[in-house]
Parts: C-alpha cells; structure tokens; sequence
C-alpha cells in the first residue's frame, strides 16, 4: 500500500481562474486532522480550504477567502471532461457509464484527547 501525506493547502492548485482542484483518484482511505473516510471501492477526493461555492463563485484567485474547516469531497467515479463537440470521443475506459451503481463510504470522527 502506497502513502501520500501533505497538508490540505499544499494541496490547492493556483489556478488563475478557480476551479474545483487538488482531485486524487484510486484512494482507499484518506484521513484528515480528526476525519477519516474509508471507501469499500477506489474512489476520488478533495480536500480544501475554500468552499466549493467560494471556488465556483469568485473569478479571481485573489478574491477568495480561506474558511476555518476542510471541505472535504469525495467521487464514486469521475468522467473526462470535453463534450466530443471539437475533441475525439473519449475511450471506454474514461467514459462514466453506468446508470445504477452502489457505493458505501465509511466516516469516522476522532476525539481531540
């Protein structure tokens, strides 16, 4: 098992305009400060110090504001992005396809003592 530790804001990515970022994909657990999030299948997550209407909502990088929590985000499964309107149609592999699907995700709280 592979184990990736950094801070939730080495893990903001600058962006000139914001965006939702920082995404790492083929996770099985992550924990941050006293919250921790096991998946029963791989999934994607995100943890930020901005809100994800802060990051949609302001145009600029300079605007936004830092707020006291992580905002965590967690992703059964994510698509490329693109419409195959002016780029070729994605392969199977990167297409999100299924209609119905199951996930379970397990959270735990950990006491500050």
């Amino acid at each position: 098992m592979n184990v990736f530790g950094t801070t939730v804001g080495e893990l903001h990515q600058n962006y000139l305009r914001p965006q939702e970022n920082g995404s790492h994909y083929n996770c099985h657990f992550i924990q941050t400060g006293f919250f921790a999030v096991r998946g029963k299948r791989l999934f994607s997550f995100s943890a930020s110090e901005y809100t994800i209407r802060e990051i949609t909502e302001k145009r600029h990088n300079y605007e936004m504001e830092k707020v006291r929590q992580v905002v965590v985000c967690t992703d059964y499964k994510m698509s490329s992005v693109g419409s195959n309107f002016c780029d070729p149609e994605f392969l199977p592999q990167y297409r999100f396809a299924e209609e119905e699907f199951k996930w379970e995700m397990l959270y735990s709280f950990f006491d500050r003592d």
